[in-house]
């Protein structure tokens, strides 16, 4: 069927993402992962895990203000802006996630050829996921101008501070390459399984 082939593609394509996108909001309000990045550099900073507790509810949506008056307006502007660039994120988490739930739905109406259908579409989705994550790696080679890149693409306000201020003394350079390469561990972890699991489901039903 044709619509069976459109639908697969469609998984092939959005799936890779939900796990990119899955792996940002794992990692970004896991407050253990910060711990241990405190623990590596030891920012002088007092109460830097109360702090850093606040901004990650605040970022979740939930928190206003009130949640980050531990920094500078300035900063206040930026983390404003982090907060609605991490929303658009996750807005598209919901769109990629309806997506693939319709998807499979749809692909489930041929009952006899479903599992065939969803273990191809797991399988080569771990493909695409590869690549995905081939060229993330490759601009984590040089992170310094891809941060930069990001930055000047999806913030207007000011994003550079003076080593003195609190951004910059609680999350230092290291700190970012470290949340990313975090991203890409447990996104690669997402799309082995995922691999895995699409080709015992193609095992199973002879596709491979």
């Amino acid at each position: 069927m044709k619509l069976n082939k459109f639908l697969i593609g469609v998984l092939v394509v959005s799936i890779p993402f939900l796990i990119f996108l899955s792996a940002v909001r794992l990692t970004v309000f896991d407050i253990n992962f910060y711990e241990k990045e405190f623990d590596k550099y030891n920012p002088s900073v007092e109460n830097k895990i109360e702090i850093t507790k606040n901004l990650i509810y605040f970022l979740s949506k939930e928190g206003d203000n009130s949640y980050i008056s531990s920094f500078r307006e300035v900063e206040q502007e930026h983390l404003l802006e982090v907060r609605d660039v991490m929303n658009m994120f996750f807005y598209i988490f919901y769109f990629v996630l309806v997506i693939i739930v319709l998807s499979i739905a749809l692909l489930y109406i041929d009952k006899k050829s479903f599992f065939e259908n969803l273990g191809i579409s797991l399988f080569y989705s771990s493909f695409v996921g590869g690549i995905i994550l081939i060229v993330l790696a490759l601009l984590a080679w040089n992170f310094s101008s891809s941060f930069s890149y990001f930055h000047q693409i999806f913030f207007k306000t000011q994003w550079q501070f003076p080593s003195d201020y609190l951004l910059v003394t609680l999350f230092q350079a290291q700190f970012f390459f470290d949340i990313f390469s975090r991203i890409l561990l447990v996104s690669l972890i997402g799309i082995i399984l995922t691999g895995i699991i699409g080709y015992l489901i193609n095992r199973k039903y002879k596709n491979i």
